[in-house]
């Protein structure tokens, strides 16, 4: 269930599509490529129930045309998050929402409203590790039964080792 919040939380956090700046003088390499998990964990809460659960997803930087970064979030979306680069620190570009469209228990549609609210993305002096902080909220829409629910993300001090 962890990496379906984690999934929905990035995938909301990518449509973002924000104006980004430029990349005169960042060194932008430093970030892009496939980061792996080594510790960490996100709690997410819906209906006053916390549940925490580890980081196991990898992050994924490319370079941006609207921002100085991009990272996908599904590969079944078009949702992207953007980010713009200050020193050794990525940070979310604008509103990061994404809308996730997932099947409840009986296979009725639901909208899952991913709405990223902080991100930063911070590489150690080295370059060689990264840490990742985050906060958002899904609202869940059931079609089916006409039920919502809303929920809270959080993940902090995600740690992450360049592959």
């Amino acid at each position: 269930m962890r990496n379906s919040f984690k999934t929905l939380l990035v995938a909301s956090l990518l449509t973002a599509g924000a104006c980004g700046g430029g990349s005169e003088g960042k060194d932008l390499t430093r970030f892009t490529g496939i980061w792996a998990p080594t510790a960490g964990t996100q709690t997410t809460s819906c209906g006053g129930q916390p549940s925490t659960s580890p980081i196991t997803d990898s992050v994924t930087w490319s370079l941006g045309s609207t921002s100085d970064l991009i990272q996908p979030v599904l590969s079944q979306t078009s949702c992207f998050l953007h980010a713009d680069v200050d020193g050794d620190t990525a940070s979310v570009v604008g509103a990061a929402t994404c809308m996730i469209p997932s099947t409840d228990y009986y296979g009725y549609a639901v909208n899952n409203t991913v709405t990223l609210t902080a991100y930063t993305f911070a590489l150690s002096a080295d370059g060689k590790t990264a840490t990742e902080n985050f906060s958002g909220s899904i609202l869940q829409t059931d079609n089916g039964t006409g039920t919502t629910a809303s929920c809270t993300f959080t993940e902090t001090a995600g740690s992450y080792q360049k592959q």
